[in-house]
Order: C-alpha cells, then structure tokens, then sequence
C-alpha cells in the first residue's frame, strides 16, 4: 500500500514541478492519460485500504469470541465441578438471533440446528448467580451455505480414546484462524476421538472444539 502512495505522492509533485517551470499556463494541466493513472492509483489505495480494515475487523469479532469461550470453559467447569456431572447438551449463554426465521434463537443454524434458551441453561445459572454471559457476535458462515454462531456444548462424545466425554465448540470468521490458542490439526474431523483441543477448516471458517473436564 505504501508503494502505491509513495508512487502517487512522486507524480503529484513531478506534476507541480513541472508546472512550476512553465508556468500558470492552461496547457499545462494534467492530460487524459495521467488523469486515468491516477484515478487508478487512487482505485488501487481505495482497495487496500478497504481490505485492510475487512481483515481488522475479523480479527476483532475472532478475539471476542475467543474471549467468550474462556467465559464459557469456566463455566462449564465450575457446574460440573459444584453438580459433579455435566450439563444438558445445548447453547451456552444469551444473545443469540433467530438465524433461520424459523421462530427460535439459534447458536447453530445447520443440518440439526440448536437453540436458545437450552435445557441447560436452568442448570448454568446455579453458578453464576441467574444470570448468563451474553454473546452477540454475528454468525459465521460455514459448510453448504450454513451459518453458525455462538457456542454450543455436546456431551456423550469420545475424547482422546476415552467415551462418554464432552466438549463445546464455536466458529471464527476465516480458515486456520488462531483458536484462542489451541494447537492441532486443522484438518476436517468427525466427532469422535477427538483431542482435547483441536480446530479444523470448514467452508472459510474454523471450528474450534474443546474438551471439558470429566466430572
């Protein structure tokens, strides 16, 4: 991008030196052909600089949803560390939108589409007091034209070799984005055996997963 302006910024002046020798002549405007160089240029810079801040603010919406999966980890962790069994399968949290039209709150609009409230929100708010952590990022796009938002726990899976496991899992904007730190493969997984934290390509998303403590 900065050569593009250091560029424009050179023909400007060369423009003005020019002038300058010769003069306030009318003859001595910019042609036909400088004109459409610059109006390219300037195309050019415009593009850049419209990409650029695409690409921030992706990595802003990615950086508070990880945030909020560190909210949800804990509590997850704590109902099961204070209950000594895990929660019902389902959303985690508030703030989710209606997706789909389909008349429910959806934090995983796809081929079996979850909603909130869930079953186990009842059972969160033992130990946050009644209330719930809100999220309200804006859905991911993913696999055939599905969208995904939110965080969503599932329970009943294998995790490194070990059944009867569970995990919750969300979306970032963009493939092999940085899970909030986790370290894996990023290639497409079922499942079952399963890391305890693992992320994957799907469809220009991520799909982060991560494992929660047994009871």
């Amino acid at each position: 991008m900065m050569r593009y302006f250091s560029f424009f910024q050179k023909f400007i002046k060369s423009k003005n030196k020019r002038f300058d020798e010769k003069g306030d002549n009318a003859s001595q405007g910019f042609t036909i052909v400088e004109l459409l160089i610059a109006i390219v240029i300037i195309g050019i810079l415009a593009a850049l600089v419209i990409t650029a801040y695409g690409n921030l603010q992706q990595k802003a919406r990615n950086t508070s949803r990880n945030t909020n999966a560190k909210e949800v980890a804990k509590l997850i962790t704590a109902y099961i560390t204070q209950e000594g069994s895990y929660p019902t399968s389902g959303c985690v949290g508030t703030g989710y939108v209606d997706w789909d039209n389909d008349g429910s709150l959806d934090c995983n609009v796809g081929t079996a589409p979850a909603h909130s409230p869930s079953a186990s929100d009842a059972q969160l708010k033992k130990v946050t007091g009644g209330t719930l952590p809100k999220f309200d990022a804006p859905p991911v796009q993913g696999n055939n034209g599905y969208k995904y938002s939110g965080y969503y726990f599932v329970s009943g899976q294998t995790v490194d070799g070990t059944p009867g496991r569970a995990f919750f899992q969300y979306w970032l904007e963009g493939e092999s984005q940085n899970c909030g730190g986790i370290t894996g493969n990023m290639n497409a997984a079922g499942n079952t055996n399963t890391a305890s934290a693992y992320a994957y390509n799907q469809a220009g998303a991520t799909v982060c997963r991560i494992a929660v403590p047994t009871p």
